[in-house]
């Protein structure tokens, strides 16, 4: 038996292996990226996808949004919002929000 034929199908299996872990890594990413699931507020994904001009987008899309006009829109929850690292403006008038901390790291905020 020659090396050629011992590590053949071992290639094959590596491959496999590689094509499998493929695909879970991938669908773990897309998971995350569901904006449902770090953004759980529906008025507030709502008037982001408005202000981005698309009607789905990423956590790393948040990073594209300078600034967030946003009143009266029934917004209650903000989780998702630290994520926009870059905003620097935000006017959240007249909705029933209670809890600030997701702004808490967002230092461009005037």
């Amino acid at each position: 038996m020659t090396m050629k034929e011992i590590y053949r199908p071992s290639l094959w299996f590596q491959l496999f292996l590689a094509s499998v872990m493929g695909i879970f890594v991938y669908n773990t990413f897309a998971y995350a990226e569901n904006e449902e699931d770090w953004m759980p507020d529906s008025a507030l994904r709502e008037v982001v996808s408005e202000q981005l001009g698309v009607e789905n987008f990423t956590q790393a899309d948040m990073l594209r949004l300078p600034n967030l006009i946003a009143i009266g829109r029934n917004i209650v929850n903000l989780k998702g919002l630290e994520h926009a690292k870059n905003l620097g403006f935000l006017d959240l008038g007249g909705n029933q929000i209670s809890d600030l901390h997701p702004l808490a790291g967002l230092t461009s905020l005037e």
